[in-house]
């Protein structure tokens, strides 16, 4: 009996470094059908686990799991999420700046994807009317308040993000600020309330962001 519960101890502990990666393969209703490490395609169900990958939500073409108590999102078609069996470093992406000196990516709010630029002056994740309704966000119902712009003062709404994905880096209830005229060029500006959540390192015209756990 002793033999036994050491052995199911130790299947235990090592179970969650079996899974190395999980692909979104399709979606049917509220179901998530799934690769976990290269194997056969799974149908799961939301609140079903399957080697330590646990599924949470299922919704507009993406899913969420819970993977060791870390939750990530992964869209049809993207990349594997890739899970790391030793704990060591987080989830990173590198970004290259244009001739301009500046830092363009495609983000994801709520599942939307938008054209951002990452602004280490803004206090926020900052964007638009239009941007924050394409993303489901119920802006009016936010703390409103004041920024200074170009033209004065103007009306803003400061609300909870709840998920900005930048390629592999998923982060979650993000403070996030809504104004209602058009940001130039219709760029999200990625601010400090995301970027502040993870390890920024710039060498010349590139910057890697990795994730902090």
């Amino acid at each position: 009996m002793k033999k036994w519960l050491m052995f199911s101890v130790m299947l235990g502990t090592f179970m969650p470094a079996m899974a190395a990666e999980v692909a979104l393969i399709g979606v049917m209703g509220s179901k998530a059908v799934v690769r976990v490490d290269g194997g056969k395609e799974k149908v799961m169900s939301i609140g079903e686990t399957f080697n330590a990958v646990k599924l949470v939500s299922v919704e507009s073409g993406r899913a969420t799991f819970d993977i060791d108590g870390k939750r990530k999102t992964v869209g049809l078609g993207e990349a594997p999420l890739r899970i790391g069996g030793g704990g060591g470093s987080g989830s990173k992406t590198t970004l290259y700046a244009d001739e301009t000196g500046h830092f363009f990516t495609t983000i994801s709010v709520n599942g939307a994807n938008m054209r951002a630029l990452v602004d280490t002056g803004a206090s926020l994740v900052s964007m638009s009317a239009s941007q924050a309704r394409s993303a489901g966000i119920d802006y009016k119902s936010g703390r409103r308040g004041m920024t200074q712009t170009a033209n004065g003062l103007a009306p803003v709404y400061v609300v909870k993000l709840r998920a900005v994905k930048v390629n592999d880096i998923t982060l979650y209830d993000v403070e996030g600020s809504v104004s209602e005229g058009e940001h130039t060029g219709g760029m999200v500006l990625l601010g400090m309330s995301f970027l502040n959540r993870l390890a920024m390192q710039r060498e010349g015209t590139t910057m890697t962001l990795t994730q902090r756990y």
